[in-house]
């Protein structure tokens, strides 16, 4: 078995198949105890005992697949690209499922049981519920009850007889996809993937469906023979729909047209209004304790700029974090939210809350002691007086709150306006607002001047001078990235792409890169990402995982297919010229070219054939031909 790591991938790596040790089904096994005795100058004699014979079952789906196998599918679902020169394609949590059962059981063969198909809007009705018992297949052991509901298609017959792959088609369709490390080692989950045969629809709707084709082979082709009627059913194990509309709507064609910018709200003719919108503040209504209203500006943690304010800290309450400007008689209250948010924050975890105030009772406790034992230093004392470490739970909750998780959205962007539909705003963390915030948290059992000095000096210096044999660990609600930048996506891309990783580096060309400190997608098409020092340039791409298979499209019509060497490089001439194949409409290699339906095997020897790979030509090699790289958008950020 190989190596599995937890480090993340820097190779993709195609195998074949990955047949696994027992196909689902029924099996039995047969214990049969011998004894073979020779005695000297005897024949041999044998001794047979009690035979057992026991069945068991290899438990295994067969008419409904569990959210939790499917991966991802490609291309997203919903989603409105271009995706006219894509083969569509679905990811597998299990690396051996689709060779977990067999389309024909009349050849002895590693083979898979389930076939992608793609069709346009309208070639075929709707997903239907069925039951198990009407389809005329035996159940099998291990699969769901006969009265289950499970989901099925009526395909019209020449339509299907036009696109199913042949049993070798299918081969040649699924693979396994896994990563390895920089050591060579298997990194992370090994996954499976089948592939589809059928480019979808330009300019309309498609639906793919990922069938169970168990046991509908027969010679090594669908065995249509079998089947009666104008249509025929297909059990839907996973079905989405996408569109290939608009080349603005893929995911390169998103990212390149977004609105960038900083985090604020639009332009204003007021000079003086225009000085605070330019660093991110909106007014917001803001009701005083004697009941009175009024307007006060407000801007969120994520600044449109460096930030080098400071204020005493620890504060007893958030008024005292209130700014006034005599200039245009307005209060600013960003930094009281801040506080006030992190003391609601804690209180809302009671386990943090509670681990932090007992903490510092011990904290107290052990400096009372300390103290005492300086004034008293004739006395015999067998106290300890050891380092109390800061609770693992609550550093981990003061660590993320950092990073602003947990944090309301509301707090982040105080005004929709500030981060449009389809924009990505740059920003920089506000340190003093983290700091505030991590002061408020911090503040539980902060309630006379004496508890306002114990945390003053957690925060600051542990104990006095004189204490120099005790120290805290792990000192808390410090803010451990003091610069911090990063960006807030909000975007189709990122609810089409969920995968999505980002690099950030330090200079515009090259640079080095910076340490990711948080990426997450906070609501179905908003991504935040937060990155430690100065960001100067992020590159948004796809996990490898993303991969897709696909042709090249010509600008003046059809598609071409460049070809790749084993090493996944592409092929050149003697003339220095890569080697492509043309896909025209008389090239051979289409089942029908109407329907867009390819010839996977002869497509698959004229890739061997120009390839000139050795040895038989797998569905790995098939992948490694007709993989399409991950796409990646770079971003300058400029002053």
């Amino acid at each position: 078995m190989p190596t599995t790591t937890d480090t993340d991938p820097v190779q993709i790596e195609f195998v074949a198949h990955h047949e696994p040790l027992l196909e689902s089904g029924l099996y039995e096994i047969t214990v049969q105890q011998v004894v073979n005795t020779q005695a000297t100058g005897q024949k041999h004699i044998d001794a047979h005992f009690t035979t057992a014979t026991k069945q068991f079952s290899v438990y295994g789906p067969q008419f409904t697949l569990a959210p939790d196998e499917i991966y991802s599918v490609f291309p997203p679902p919903g989603s409105l690209g271009d995706h006219a020169n894509v083969l569509p394609h679905v990811i597998l949590n299990r690396s051996t499922l689709p060779w977990e059962r067999r389309a024909d059981n009349s050849i002895n063969d590693v083979h898979p049981w389930l076939a992608l198909l793609v069709f346009a809007d309208g070639e075929v009705p709707p997903a239907t519920l069925g039951q198990a018992s009407e389809l005329g297949v035996a159940l099998k052991p291990g699969t769901q009850n006969p009265n289950d509901k499970i989901s099925v298609i009526d395909v019209p017959r020449a339509l299907l007889e036009a696109i199913v792959p042949s049993l070798e088609e299918l081969k040649l369709l699924a693979h396994v996809r896994q990563g390895r490390d920089a050591a060579g080692n298997v990194a992370g989950d090994e996954l499976s993937v089948v592939i589809s045969n059928r480019l979808p629809q330009k300019g309309g709707t498609s639906i793919a469906h990922l069938v169970s084709v168990e046991d509908l082979y027969a010679k090594g082709a669908f065995d249509f023979a079998s089947q009666t009627g104008a249509t025929i059913r297909l059990v839907s194990l996973k079905s989405w729909s996408f569109a290939c509309e608009n080349p603005k709507q893929d995911f390169k064609g998103l990212l390149t047209h977004l609105n960038c910018g900083s985090l604020r709200l639009p332009h204003n003719d007021s000079e003086t209004a225009e000085t605070y919108l330019q660093l991110g503040y909106v007014p917001l209504p803001h009701f005083m304790r004697a009941g009175d209203r009024t307007v006060s500006w407000y801007h969120s943690p994520l600044a449109t700029g460096p930030n080098t304010d400071e204020s005493p800290l620890p504060a007893t309450a958030a008024d005292q974090l209130v700014r006034f400007s005599r200039a245009n008689g307005m209060f600013d209250v960003s930094y009281a939210a801040a506080w006030e948010l992190g003391r609601l924050l804690v209180l809302q975890s009671k386990q943090t809350s509670v681990s932090l105030y007992q903490w510092k009772r011990m904290v107290a406790q052990q400096a009372n002691r300390v103290q005492q034992r300086l004034n008293a230093a004739h006395l015999p004392d067998q106290r300890s007086t050891a380092d109390i470490p800061f609770p693992d739970d609550a550093g981990s909750w003061f660590h993320r709150l950092s990073l602003l998780q947990g944090v309301p959205f509301n707090y982040l962007v105080p005004d929709e306006e500030m981060l449009p539909t389809e924009s990505i705003r740059f920003l920089w963390l506000d340190r003093f607002w983290i700091d505030c915030l991590l002061d408020g948290a911090f503040s539980v059992g902060r309630v006379t001047g004496g508890d306002e000095d114990a945390d003053r000096q957690s925060l600051h210096c542990p104990y006095p001078p004189q204490v120099s044999d005790l120290t805290l660990a792990n000192m808390p609600a410090t803010n451990s990235y003091p610069n911090v930048s990063g960006f807030i996506l909000r975007s189709e891309v990122v609810a089409g792409w969920p995968s999505l990783l980002a690099d950030a580096y330090d200079q515009p060309q090259g640079g080095n890169q910076l340490n990711l400190l948080r990426l997450e997608r906070i609501s179905k098409d908003v991504l935040i990402a937060l990155f430690e020092g100065e960001m100067k340039r992020v590159e948004i791409h796809q996990k490898p995982e993303a991969l897709h298979f696909g042709v090249d499209p010509r600008e003046e019509g059809g598609f071409y297919k460049t070809v790749r060497n084993d090493a996944g490089d592409p092929v050149k001439d003697q003339s220095g010229n890569f080697v492509s194949i043309d896909l025209g409409e008389t090239s051979g290699l289409w089942k029908q070219f109407s329907q867009r339906v390819f010839d996977i095997n002869a497509l698959a020897d004229q890739l061997h054939t120009d390839s000139k790979a050795a040895g038989e030509f797998t569905s790995a090699q098939f992948a490694l031909q007709m993989i399409e790289g991950v796409e990646k958008v770079n971003f300058q950020i400029t002053a």
